[in-house]
């Protein structure tokens, strides 16, 4: 298993788990497709992970909380609809129980609303 440290937008250190992918294991940049080849299958970055224990914090923006954003939302910086974003985040949180993983998303709103209960929810997580 892979780990790399990254720092956050306000300078907070986090540490992601990369889950391999052969397929993308030996390519810099973009690969190239072929005709009539299969896309490789995309890596992904988790922003928390310990033991077998995958805590994902979403923003509300870029991942289009449900809460706050219709089916016609389209993110004006990424130009994805908000079925894209949601597809896509399903995909990444899927692979990672297909192998194995339990997750736990936070949303941006819920830990602005309170801190407090959502860092015991992520503690109570990481414990069981």
């Amino acid at each position: 298993m892979t780990y790399r440290s990254e720092s956050t937008t306000n300078g907070q250190l986090v540490c992601v788990k990369v889950l391999p992918c052969p397929t993308l294991a030996n390519i810099s940049g973009r690969p190239k497709i072929q005709k009539n080849q299969k896309k490789p299958k995309p890596v992904y970055l988790y922003d928390i992970s310990f033991g077998n224990k995958i805590i994902e914090y979403n923003g509300n923006f870029w991942h289009a909380n449900p809460t706050m954003y219709d089916e016609t939302y389209v993110c004006p910086y990424a130009r994805l609809s908000f079925n894209e974003i949601r597809n896509r985040d399903n995909n990444k949180i899927n692979t990672a129980i297909a192998n194995g993983y339990d997750v736990m998303i936070v949303w941006e709103s819920d830990y602005k609303s309170n801190p407090e209960k959502i860092i015991k929810q992520c503690i109570e997580f990481l414990k069981t």
